[in-house]
């Protein structure tokens, strides 16, 4: 449970958002630099388990009140509070941006908004065990979903778009790198308020790991076919990349304007989210 959630908050709004992200600097390349992302990403992520780990029974705010003192720890978990509260801000302002520009055109933003907060706070209500539990049943539609979309956009594949290689220089590439570090990898440091409810600290880093593990693969697949769907040019000057790409899915003109799939994958990784 804990390596799914993992999973889909780490797709969470980055499978929509990173393909752009990461073309910004490196264009073509930027399938190298999610590669280099990844692996930093899963160091990063390693070092957030062995916190864990070693904390084991605590989360994130006990462990830093226990290092740093009740006081200067309660200022420095402030920091932390007011972080979720923005990055929570952005996700929604994300979701409802996304579905009244490209799904229901010109529904309000409020109205999204509210319907898609009513469900995070009867999942809240509910408990964690209670959402780590819906996870495992949206799992199997959501790579059910993430395989056609797959299957279906290889036809549309030109390699021409990947040339050439290391064109703009390893500078423009570690840039694109840096981005999806942070906005990808950095935030499940959240996922140690998570710890004391893993039966076993043992488990805590294979889930960790595992979940983002999957989530990098699943990331790099996507930004790879948006280059080589789309082109770097293309992908970059794309606000939604992965949703156009769905838009371009037509199989014998009979199987077409699918995007809606796209934005399912996104909606059920962006609720775990």
């Amino acid at each position: 449970q804990l390596s799914i959630l993992v999973l889909m908050f780490t797709i969470g709004t980055a499978i929509i958002i990173d393909p752009g992200l990461v073309t910004k600097y490196a264009k073509q390349d930027g399938w190298i630099s999610a590669i280099i992302a990844t692996v930093i990403g899963l160091i990063i992520v390693w070092l957030y388990a062995s916190i864990g780990q070693y904390f084991a029974g605590k989360t994130l705010v006990q462990a830093i009140q226990s290092t740093l003192g009740k006081w200067i720890g309660s200022i420095v978990s402030l920091f932390f509070i007011g972080f979720v509260i923005t990055l929570s801000s952005l996700i929604l302002s994300n979701i409802g941006h996304f579905v009244s520009s490209r799904i229901l055109v010109g529904t309000p933003i409020e109205a999204i908004d509210f319907i898609f907060v009513g469900f995070v706070i009867l999942g809240v209500r509910l408990g964690l065990e209670t959402l780590a539990r819906s996870t495992e049943i949206l799992l199997p539609f959501f790579l059910i979903l993430f395989l056609i979309f797959a299957i279906a956009l290889l036809p549309q594949i030109e390699l021409d778009n990947i040339k050439p290689v290391f064109e703009n220089g390893f500078t423009s590439i570690w840039k694109s790198s840096i981005a999806v570090i942070i906005f990808t990898f950095g935030e499940l440091i959240l996922f140690l308020m998570l710890v004391p409810y893993v039966p076993s600290a043992k488990r805590i880093k294979s889930g960790l790991l595992s979940g983002a593990f999957l989530a990098g693969l699943i990331l790099i697949f996507v930004i790879l076919l948006s280059i080589l769907i789309l082109g770097g040019e293309g992908t970059a000057h794309n606000e939604y990349p992965a949703f156009t790409l769905a838009k371009k899915i037509d199989i014998g003109g009979i199987f077409q304007r699918i995007e809606v799939i796209m934005a399912g994958i996104w909606l059920v990784s962006i609720f775990v989210k």
